[in-house]
């Protein structure tokens, strides 16, 4: 999966992006810049319950858009600040037809078709995969999982040194 775009879009259609290139992305400058705001987004969007930090450059900005790749393929997944769902539509964001979605649970959730077990039916393409929870019980993988693998923020980099 290859994360291509991150945009922050208000009522008014004024646009915040920000673009990545294919393999690995390191975003570095200096305090106060957005760096750790860009990662809680895209964090925020891939199923985490915790909202972006509040900054004032940011508070127009209630709908967030992450235009991703799978295996050739383009999705552009849209959550609004504060909702429990998320919404998929096939394409770039540019390409974007309103009409055609679907609709996500963000956290994970047996009784509803959650994006989590989306992502990871689009990267394995097996219906499920368990896990050891302890010495007799399973769970199901999920892609908050995997999430840790690729990608860290500023605070977990500097913890570990």
């Amino acid at each position: 999966m290859l994360i291509k775009k991150l945009i922050l879009s208000n009522n008014n259609n004024k646009q915040a992006k920000i673009e990545f290139s294919d393999g690995i992305n390191i975003i570095s400058g200096v305090s106060n810049t957005g760096k750790t705001f860009i990662y809680q987004c895209i964090n925020y969007i891939l199923c985490s319950d915790k909202l972006p930090k509040d900054i004032e450059e940011a508070r127009d900005y209630n709908d967030m858009f992450l235009e991703i790749e799978i295996y050739n393929e383009v999705f552009t997944i849209k959550r609004v600040k504060g909702e429990k769902k998320v919404l998929v539509y096939n394409g770039t964001f540019d390409t974007i037809d309103y009409k055609e979605c679907k609709e996500l649970f963000a956290q994970q959730d047996k009784t509803k078709e959650n994006l989590s077990a989306w992502l990871l039916g689009k990267i394995h393409k097996e219906k499920e995969i368990q896990i050891l929870k302890n010495k007799s019980e399973t769970r199901a993988l999920t892609f908050r999982d995997i999430l840790h693998f690729c990608s860290a923020s500023e605070q977990e980099i500097i913890s570990e040194c």
